[in-house]
């Protein structure tokens, strides 16, 4: 899944509590890695509904969210996350190239397979938009 050719990038803000949404152990658990050695607060959930009962009742600064999880789709997933008037911004990171920015809080689309730079260069990015 990731590109690995060093990341040199640091992250402009530190200590942001990123929710990893992604049932591949292996990714996650790299990106909950890398996360962490970038001074970021990664926790990881499975599955979407896992994510659901997470965000009630914790603060996130955002979200990375694998579209094809077992329990919902991505853009269920989404659904939901807007009904429940949340405005946690919202990477994807897919396979598929016809993913467009299906609603507000989708900050960019990372397909797969994607570098740690490219990685980073989103969670950046998201976390610097949010007002």
């Amino acid at each position: 899944m990731f590109l690995v050719s060093g990341f040199e990038r640091k992250l402009d803000q530190v200590n942001e509590k990123i929710l990893i949404v992604e049932n591949d152990i292996s990714v996650s658990s790299v990106m909950e890695d890398i996360l962490t050695v970038q001074g970021q607060i990664p926790h990881c959930v499975n599955t979407c509904g896992e994510a659901l009962k997470l965000i009630e009742k914790e603060d996130f600064d955002l979200i990375t969210l694998d579209w094809h999880l077992r329990d919902m789709s991505g853009s269920e997933f989404l659904s939901r996350l807007a009904s429940s008037s949340s405005t946690i911004p919202v990477i994807v990171i897919t396979g598929d190239r016809d993913i467009e920015n299906y609603f507000g809080q989708v900050r960019r689309v990372v397909e797969k397979p994607f570098s740690i730079e490219e990685l980073l260069e989103a969670i950046n990015t998201a976390i610097e938009s949010q007002p």
